[in-house]
């Protein structure tokens, strides 16, 4: 922990990171908590990360310009991190700890909700349809595969179904908020962030692979393309630098921001389809790997958030031109559940029929249709 109060402490000295509460309360875990009103930018940033990930599912010629533009990182990996952030300053804004459990449940509780209606769509129209047209069997490939013990097993949060894999993830981080931040409280955010490193460095080395094997035949644990153990870590980053209140502020005199910027530059030339320099990282891919969150694709993202970190400014500027991204952020989750119904119909309706891409960019403009009617009903319902 000393090495880290180093590093905190030299970054703050050049000026890059600061934070509003002491090291030592922070190194302890926060006990007094301040009213932090709701990020508007981050809503923003947030709700645009949300439509990036509607659009990587789309069966269309655009998903390949659309998944992972900027480098080895998703628009998954921002919004979890976000969303970890937000539920710190929610902390922050509550500024008790057992009322922000009680907050914590009950939304774990709506979600699930919202869960299992999105499973049981599966569990019936989708399974109806796998049926008649083999264009959705992707969906109930794991139901075929599971039986009744991967019916079960998507109960709780167990079985991910594809497109139903990032609301059940966001539940099961959610609910681990709670034993991070009582964990933090009694022996330190020190303590909690390397168990949380020493979680992931054990699920670079199978341990999902292990778990599901051993359990085989008592549950059928299949998390999709995000393994708990990897995203968990970046989920506990992002509540650490949030209960902490670090601002990061980097500016464009420093030196580092220039070699960040051009580190960045080299994986976006590395990975991006119509680029000359793109590599095929073949026996390498676990160091890129999206669903164990590899070690240069965490890099990759931090160079991506300094380089966020240095127009920051702009962005905040923009909070009030943006407005429908502010609230889709508002309301990702309720949204998330509602896209990915319309998005496995969109999917299997275009396999099936053999759909352009221009039927699909129609069917999508009819999905973020009614996903507009359904932010401005819900911000006139809560708001007015």
């Amino acid at each position: 922990m000393f090495v880290v109060s180093k590093l905190l402490n030299g970054a703050q000295s050049n000026g890059i990171l600061s934070y509003n509460v002491t090291l030592n309360s922070l190194i302890k875990g926060s006990q007094t908590m301040q009213h932090t009103p709701r990020v508007a930018h981050l809503d923003i940033l947030r709700g645009f990360l949300l439509f990036m990930m509607f659009l990587d599912h789309a069966p269309a010629f655009w998903k390949q310009y659309t998944f992972e533009p900027l480098g080895f990182v998703s628009a998954a990996e921002g919004f979890i991190l976000i969303s970890a952030y937000l539920v710190g300053q929610k902390l922050r804004s509550i500024g008790s700890f057992e009322a922000w459990r009680a907050w914590i449940v009950k939304r774990s509780k709506k979600l699930y909700i919202v869960h299992l209606i999105t499973l049981l769509f599966v569990y019936t129209v989708i399974n109806w349809l796998s049926q008649l047209t083999p264009a959705f069997e992707v969906f109930t490939y794991g139901l075929m595969d599971g039986g009744a013990l991967a019916y079960v097993s998507g109960l709780v949060l167990l079985y991910h179904p594809p497109y139903l894999d990032i609301l059940p993830t966001y539940i099961m981080l959610l609910m681990l908020s709670v034993g991070m931040i009582a964990l933090s409280r009694r022996v330190g955010w020190g303590v909690v962030l390397a168990l949380s490193a020493t979680v992931w460095v054990a699920s670079q080395a199978g341990l999902l692979t292990w778990l599901a094997a051993a359990c085989d035949g008592y549950v059928y644990l299949r998390l999709g393309i995000f393994d708990i153990f990897s995203w968990q870590f970046l989920w506990c980053a992002g509540l650490f630098f949030s209960i902490g209140g670090y601002r990061v502020a980097p500016t464009l005199a420093h030196p580092l921001s220039w070699a960040v910027m051009v580190l960045a530059l080299v994986m976006y030339a590395l990975r991006v389809p119509y680029s000359p320099f793109m590599i095929d990282p073949g026996s390498y891919a676990w160091l890129f790997a999206k669903k164990e969150l590899g070690p240069l694709r965490l890099f990759n993202l931090t160079l991506l958030l300094y380089c966020l970190f240095l127009f920051l400014p702009q962005l905040k500027a923009l909070s009030e031109r943006i407005a429908f991204f502010r609230y889709a952020g508002r309301h990702s989750l309720y949204l998330l559940g509602l896209h990915v119904t319309m998005a496995m119909l969109i999917d299997g309706t275009t396999y099936h029929y053999a759909l352009s891409s221009l039927s699909v960019f129609v069917l999508l403009c009819v999905q973020f249709a009614l996903m507009a009617w359904y932010i401005s009903w819900e911000e006139r319902r809560r708001y007015m």
